[in-house]
């Protein structure tokens, strides 16, 4: 099975860095095989999107829409969003919102979509064996992180950009205060763990 994890932190060492490997560790545990891929947003060049439309013009199924813009590295990347059996997205919240470097990326996936009769659907087919995860971190403890709307936004626009490239499920974690103890951490991180054994056996058996 192939994994791929889009990391939208500002911290390499910080709380999203250590779900993320908490996550790839149970991962691991459930399908050692795994070829997981793990895109740092810091590490990659994803230039804004322009809105200019081209995506949307040609041959709806192709698995990725043309864009008006070349030489980043985000055409390499959509490629393995598409092709995946896991799709990771994890970043903490920002004003409500995922980072701006995660933002960034999830305008620049617009060619892994298409217009709709009822608005914008996934070139991708969906798949019951490729499995969709969301991990949200907010400094606000759980479940004041989900009751005052914190993770409200990202949780769903994320859930919804997993589906439309093809993910039969999503699975969402939201961990929240991480930062106020040692204790909290580790109860997250077993979570995370928890949660990547259980996408690693979804995936790689459907």
């Amino acid at each position: 099975m192939k994994a791929v994890i889009i990391k939208g932190t500002y911290h390499r060492e910080g709380v999203v860095s250590g779900l993320v490997d908490s996550f790839v560790a149970g991962l691991k545990e459930s399908a050692p095989d795994a070829d997981v891929r793990l895109i740092d947003l810091l590490d990659v060049t994803v230039e804004f999107c322009r809105g200019c439309g081209k995506c949307s013009e040609d041959d709806p199924s192709k698995p990725l829409g043309d864009c008006s813009i070349a030489g980043d590295d985000v055409r390499g990347i959509l490629e393995q969003v598409v092709d995946c059996d896991a799709l990771v997205f994890a970043t903490p919240i920002y004003e409500l919102g995922p980072t701006a470097i995660m933002k960034r990326f999830m305008e620049r996936m617009l060619p892994t979509l298409r217009p709709g009769k009822f608005g914008p659907t996934g070139r991708a087919s969906r798949r019951r064996d490729k499995v969709g995860v969301v991990l949200l971190s907010s400094g606000a403890p759980y479940p004041i992180n989900m009751l005052a709307g914190m993770t409200r936004y990202p949780a769903r626009i994320l859930g919804k950009l997993s589906r439309m490239a093809g993910c039969g499920r999503v699975h969402t974690m939201r961990a929240g205060g991480v930062e106020a103890s040692e204790k909290v951490r580790e109860r997250y991180a077993g979570k995370s763990r928890d949660l990547g054994r259980k996408v690693g056996r979804q995936a790689s058996t459907g």
